[in-house]
């Protein structure tokens, strides 16, 4: 046996005036044919809108962590900026003795770095 001939058949109720349109559009087709490619197609516009508004979430999230990640460098820079000023205004021996202002001050400024890199 065929697979078509192992579908069970599905009685259809339409109205008169659907059934006479679908005829018209069948192109050579058969009724059944026209039927089974509509409903096809609607499934297929349905995903098709399905995965349109996927992306546009997706874009928005995108546009959302470009704007984040420019304003995480920017504040970045200031912070870098502004250790740098401090560590101007420090004698050098004092930062030579604080380890742990050293490595802050290398600390921002290899951020500062990486995170204008990134953007090139």
């Amino acid at each position: 046996m065929s697979d078509a001939s192992q579908k069970i058949p599905y009685p259809l109720r339409m109205p008169d005036e659907l059934r006479a349109k679908l005829e018209d559009a069948r192109s050579g087709r058969s009724l059944n044919a026209e039927i089974v490619q509509r409903l096809e197609a609607s499934f297929s516009q349905q995903t098709d809108s399905e995965q349109l508004a996927l992306l546009r979430r997706l874009e928005r999230q995108l546009s959302n962590s470009e704007a984040a990640y420019e304003e995480l460098r920017a504040k970045t820079a200031r912070l870098a900026t502004c250790l740098a000023i401090l560590a101007d205004s420090l004698p050098v021996a004092t930062i030579k003795k604080n380890k742990e202002l050293k490595a802050l001050l290398g600390e921002a400024s290899e951020l500062s770095q990486l995170l204008d890199s990134n953007l090139k």
